[in-house]
């Protein structure tokens, strides 16, 4: 239910030829920047819309890393930093004991997190 929440807008209507064109894309974006990815730190990219999705690719262990800690100083922050509207919590799925700790950081956070959609298996949360 919260993933048909969150896909309920203009995202959700077919499109045609829209697989063969993801899995093009897919494998554009592997060939291009699998030589990025092996020395990030000496690759200069100018500021292209495509370099958010880059970075997404780049970065991806350390973000997961950084959510893991959710809702924190360094995990908000970087999220704003790439751009990022909402926050999908799956409480359902959280480990014993996580949810009180996720609770607590949202009531510390009220001010940057404001809750969009509730519901028993989640809620959706927009970053001010």
């Amino acid at each position: 239910m919260i993933d048909t929440w969150a896909g309920s807008g203009q995202r959700s209507r077919h499109v045609p030829g829209k697989w063969p064109a993801a899995a093009l894309y897919v494998l554009l974006t592997l060939l291009l920047t699998y030589p990025l990815s092996l020395k990030p730190d000496r690759t200069v990219l100018a500021h292209y819309p495509d370099d958010e999705l880059l970075m997404w690719v780049l970065a991806h262990e350390v973000i997961y890393k950084e959510l893991r800690s959710f809702p924190d100083v360094q995990s908000l922050q970087h999220l704003k930093q790439l751009g990022v509207t909402y926050v999908i919590a799956h409480i359902d799925r959280f480990p014993p004991g996580e949810l009180a700790r996720f609770e607590e950081g949202v009531r510390s956070f009220d001010a940057q997190l404001k809750l969009e959609f509730l519901e028993p298996a989640g809620r959706v949360y927009s970053l001010r």
